[in-house]
């Protein structure tokens, strides 16, 4: 328990990574840690998407932040401020060693005709996800690695599709990125208190 109790403690969401090889072995382990996940209906409603070839990689990358440039325009960000955005994510999706995209199947999740028990079913395959996510960046800084969590694909989840040639049932949730860290750890954020969290009745 207190290595666990470390682990939680100690990691953190980092983009600063060196340029450092990931050996598969450890990406692997990781990926299986994570489908030990609590699920609804034991369902496991993730599937993961190593990113490894450099052609696909770019090309993913490239769509996506065309599509978060036009976003950002929009939105009326300015040229100086988008750019350099563009810039730092370029940086992160495509200088880190291990790029995986984490996605949600309903396959094997229930199926309703109402509509809010559709909705109901999608909730818990979304809380499923979330906690093989948790497990996989534990995992991930169990084996000595920083990660950080990108919610990007939820935004235009049409271009993973295209690109890397998903099956039709997966849907683009999350990036992690995957490496050793270049910085030293750096302080943890403030988090709120039990006392603003937790209500007793």
């Amino acid at each position: 328990m207190t290595d666990l109790w470390e682990t939680m403690r100690s990691r953190r969401s980092t983009h600063d990574l060196q340029d450092k090889e990931v050996s598969a072995e450890i990406v692997y382990k990781a990926i299986e840690y994570a489908s030990l996940a609590p699920s609804a209906h034991n369902a496991q409603p993730w599937r993961f998407v190593w990113v490894r070839n450099p052609g696909i990689r770019q090309a993913w990358v490239t769509s996506m932040l065309r599509r978060y440039a036009k976003d950002m325009k929009e939105d009326g960000v300015t040229d100086h401020e988008r750019r350099g955005r563009l810039h730092s994510s370029m940086v992160r999706f495509l200088g880190a060693p291990v790029l995986l995209l984490v996605c949600l199947t309903m396959r094997e999740m229930d199926v309703y005709r109402d509509p809010f028990r559709a909705k109901c079913e999608r909730d818990l395959a979304l809380q499923s996800l979330g906690a093989a996510m948790e497990n996989l960046l534990l995992a991930l800084a169990g084996f000595g690695l920083s990660s950080r969590w990108y919610s990007a694909p939820v935004f235009c989840p049409e271009i993973a599709k295209e690109v890397l040639k998903l099956p039709a049932d997966y849907e683009p949730q999350a990036i992690v990125t995957v490496g050793y860290s270049a910085s030293a750890n750096a302080e943890p954020k403030k988090r709120k208190g039990i006392q603003e969290i937790l209500l007793e009745r």
